[in-house]
């Protein structure tokens, strides 16, 4: 296995945890918990993320952005991925219904993990820039198996279909605009 997949693999890691986490705070203490923990998570994220960009070594922050980041977020961006994910949670939990949340975080989590792995694995046919036919497949497939869980086969294509374009599109980073569409595309058609 190459090194690029091996950290991806890595970082996905973290992504699929932080998701678990999260989905398993809302289903056992509700998404109101969640919300006010995320806040508090983000303004903290905040804080240490500033301390980042002025140079400072933040104790394991510093770590974690240097085991974990992509080169380029690294040096521009440090952290970027993870407050967007942290202030999704936010967004949705302060805007959606349990199983919404549950829903988009999954996505987020398990169908972004797979078009990332598998797209730099298999990924011959590009789409653009760094995506692949063969990544937004795989994306797809993973969300349309996640959404038959909470709803019928229909709506499960269509929320689907969706996710993918919000994931080819990415007009804002990915780990908030697909929480974000996935939730507001659940709650206008269910």
């Amino acid at each position: 296995m190459d090194n690029e997949i091996k950290f991806e693999i890595k970082r996905k890691f973290i992504h699929l945890l932080i998701g678990f986490v999260s989905i398993i705070l809302i289903y056992f203490l509700g998404t109101k918990f969640v919300f006010y923990f995320s806040l508090v998570i983000f303004s903290i994220m905040i804080y240490l993320r500033a301390k980042v960009l002025e140079k400072k070594r933040v104790l394991v922050l510093s770590k974690l952005i240097d085991i974990f980041e992509r080169k380029e977020e690294k040096e521009n961006e440090p952290g970027k991925g993870a407050m967007n994910f942290a202030l999704s949670i936010i967004l949705i939990t302060s805007i959606f219904e349990k199983n919404t949340c549950i829903l988009s975080i999954l996505i987020l989590s398990i169908s972004d993990t797979m078009a990332s792995i598998v797209g730099k694995k298999f990924g011959r046919i590009k789409i653009k820039e760094n995506k692949t036919l063969e990544g937004c497949l795989s994306f797809f497939i993973s969300s349309l198996i996640i959404c038959l869980f909470f709803m019928e086969i229909k709506k499960a294509i269509a929320v689907s279909l969706f996710a993918v374009l919000l994931e080819l599109i990415v007009l804002l980073d990915d780990n908030l605009s697909i929480p974000l569409g996935v939730s507001f595309m659940v709650s206008m058609i269910a």
